[in-house]
């Protein structure tokens, strides 16, 4: 979705579908990992958001960071505090999460870094 969206990707037209994807986050500098069957770790995505939209390469805690300071997310609980535990990284990132994440970054005009 991140990808179809940021640099309007498509699915690769002979082999695997997906193939294409995996090598234009390869090229751009996304952390993927080729496991497509896989669910992704919120951790992960956080990472993926922030290349993705700053082009920067950061640690998993400041992807996070990022997101709670542009106020692309408010944790899993939002009583609690936004801190790295309260992101659950090792939680599995649900696509109506991913999409919550996009819209809000299109609502703050946050746009892809190409």
């Amino acid at each position: 979705m991140l990808l179809r969206y940021a640099y309007d990707a498509k699915d690769s037209t002979s082999g695997i579908w997906y193939n294409s994807y995996y090598t234009l986050a390869k090229q751009q500098g996304i952390p993927v990992a080729n496991k497509p069957n896989q669910p992704l770790r919120r951790g992960t995505v956080a990472m993926m958001l922030v290349k993705v939209y700053t082009g920067q390469t950061v640690s998993e805690r400041d992807a996070i960071q990022w997101l709670y300071d542009n106020e692309i997310t408010t944790g899993v609980d939002p009583s609690k505090p936004k801190n790295y535990d309260n992101f659950n990284p090792n939680g599995h990132m649900t696509r109506a999460q991913a999409i919550t994440f996009m819209y809000r970054l299109y609502e703050k005009d946050i746009i892809p870094q190409k």
